[in-house]
């Protein structure tokens, strides 16, 4: 058991090697394309492993620009936010 947790995603188990970050990655409806007041999509990733290969979970939440949760551990973490894995190796 990693001490960042595990999840599961499509039936795999992944162990979480570090929190999850924001990607800051730029893609349609991400925060930049929001208006205040208006739903966005938080992208968060983290690295995990899976049998000695290198992951990144990403989860994503629907979030109203300006009503952010004020705490990340307020996003419902759970596996079925996670939208998907990408093998770094």
């Amino acid at each position: 058991m990693s001490r960042y947790g595990e999840v599961t995603y499509q039936g795999q188990e992944y162990l979480l090697q570090d929190d999850a970050q924001l990607s800051n990655r730029v893609f349609p409806g991400w925060w930049g394309d929001a208006h205040e007041g208006e739903e966005y999509t938080a992208e968060y990733s983290a690295p995990a492993s899976r049998q000695s290969h290198t992951n990144t979970v990403v989860w994503q939440f629907s979030v109203v620009k300006g009503q952010e949760p004020e705490n990340e551990s307020d996003y419902d973490w759970d596996d079925d936010n996670i939208v998907r894995v990408k093998a770094l190796d």
